[in-house]
């Protein structure tokens, strides 16, 4: 008989610290009042900019076949100068297949502080605006995680060669990685321009970056100079 009393009694003590403003409590008091499917009452609970106390109630109402609640719940969120909660209407709306709506909240993601541009340079990408495309992930690479780096460093340098900005190309293998490099050795190669290549290659290489050993090998075989590459 007790037992059936203490998720009445939780809530209440969950509540009472909720509103005296602890943090933990207002999560534990909206997982309660959810389960018992009080969905208003844990939603007025819940503060404007507190996006991880809303992703609850958003969950909630997506478990429940209600995304267009969830999606207003975010959209307050993101009027209240939430970007993660505009970045998140923005991954909603991609898959509604609505991208246009996507590009608009991905701007406005990124221009208030969200790490969007890999996002936004994809959707341009595969709607086939190359050049803004290209831009974007340029700004992901300088400002993304070690992982989106890598992610979007290689949608660049595709994009660069799928596009002929061989000026472009360049000042990225002269600047950045050892994939920039191969990617610009690739692209003059597949030009027909591989004694270039590998006199371009020759030029970089300094002491210490034996990296660049393999491609300038291969260069040298493709050219038919096999002693100098056994050298």
């Amino acid at each position: 008989m007790l037992r059936s009393h203490k998720p009445k009694l939780a809530l209440k003590l969950y509540l009472r610290a909720s509103r005296a403003g602890h943090t933990i409590a207002v999560l534990k008091t909206v997982d309660l009042l959810l389960r018992e499917g009080r969905i208003d009452e844990a939603r007025a609970l819940v503060r404007a900019d507190a996006y991880h106390h809303r992703r609850l109630i958003t969950a909630w109402y997506d478990q429940h076949g209600r995304a267009d609640e969830a999606d207003e719940v975010l959209r307050e969120a993101a009027q209240s100068g939430l970007a993660e909660a505009t970045a998140e209407l923005a991954e909603r709306a991609l898959v509604r297949n609505d991208t246009q709506q996507a590009e608009g909240l991905l701007r406005t993601a990124v221009a208030a502080g969200a790490p969007c541009e890999e996002m936004l340079a994809e959707l341009l990408h595969k709607r086939g605006d190359l050049a803004e495309a290209i831009e974007w992930y340029r700004r992901a690479v300088k400002g993304g995680s070690t992982l989106t780096t890598m992610r979007a460093e290689t949608a660049v340098l595709q994009l660069l060669a799928e596009t002929g900005r061989e000026d472009v190309l360049r000042e990225y293998a002269q600047s950045h990685s050892y994939e920039a490099v191969t990617a610009y050795v690739d692209f003059l190669e597949r030009d027909g321009r591989t004694d270039q290549a590998y006199d371009w290659l020759q030029e970089r290489f300094v002491p210490g970056q034996p990296e660049l050993l393999w491609p300038a090998v291969r260069l040298l075989e493709r050219l038919g100079r096999v002693e100098e590459a056994v050298e």
